[in-house]
């Protein structure tokens, strides 16, 4: 075989290579949902130790999961046990969510550090019924993973605690 025919091959298998590499584009008929605006990524970062950004145009490539199918993962939760006598939060509704990248916090695990979890997720807020005497236990943050779809930590603490409102909707 001629050096130049062996070039033309090997440019070929390269390009070949490179290109499988690179994610599928997302698919544009997907639901997605809007990134975190800075008020939520800042309330995340000083109250739970959380990164939470916009995802770049590689990470959004990578996205299966609709905003609609991350809505109905947070929700299939089941409703939230809290105080005596068998007292549950029913979560009715989700107040918004949101699509970023996520890492989560460091965490010693025996006195070693564990690397933290990063991806692309969905944060999804749910809402219940106020709950008289326990303020803000109606109000939950349920992290989705936006390419498996799996269900993962979630968080409470009030309306205001982690997202900074409950985005507009009375729980």
């Amino acid at each position: 075989m001629s050096t130049p025919a062996r070039i033309v091959i090997l440019a070929v298998l390269v390009g070949a290579c490179s290109a499988s590499q690179e994610p599928p584009p997302a698919d544009p008929r997907l639901d997605f949902a809007p990134p975190p605006p800075p008020v939520v990524s800042q309330n995340l970062a000083e109250q739970a130790r959380l990164t939470f950004r916009p995802p770049t145009t590689i990470e959004l490539r990578t996205v299966t999961v609709t905003a609609d199918q991350a809505r109905l993962t947070a929700l299939s939760v089941g409703p939230q046990p809290y105080g005596e006598q068998g007292r549950v939060v029913v979560w009715t509704k989700v107040g918004c969510e949101f699509l970023g990248w996520l890492q989560e916090p460091q965490m010693p695990n025996h006195g070693q550090p564990v690397t933290p979890q990063a991806y692309t997720a969905y944060l999804v807020q749910l809402l219940g019924d106020p709950v008289p005497g326990w303020p803000g236990i109606n109000v939950e943050l349920v992290v989705v993973d936006a390419v498996t779809g799996e269900r993962g930590m979630s968080m409470g603490g009030g309306p205001t605690a982690f997202m900074g409102s409950t985005c507009g909707i009375t729980p």
